[in-house]
């Protein structure tokens, strides 16, 4: 039993800290952006999609970045 509890503990805590990194990442995304730093700001939002946490607006925003870098190919594949 001590071990099951250890483990699902374990589970949560590392998710959480990806969570956090995936939430914080996305954050740095968004101001290098926001400052029209696309290539940056496409670097960025590509580590929180490599950490498996997906959004609507991850790829709203990624796409937007490759639409102002004017990579107009990978831009549609992620604003459809």
């Amino acid at each position: 039993m001590k071990y099951l509890f250890f483990t699902i503990i374990c589970f949560f805590s590392l998710t959480l800290n990806a969570t956090d990194k995936a939430d914080s990442l996305f954050m740095a995304g968004n101001k290098f952006y926001q400052t029209g730093d696309y290539e940056d700001a496409i670097d960025t939002y590509l580590q929180v999609d490599s950490l498996g946490l997906y959004s609507p607006e991850l790829y709203f925003n990624l796409g937007n970045a490759y639409f102002r870098s004017n990579k107009l190919g990978k831009a549609r594949v992620f604003l459809e």
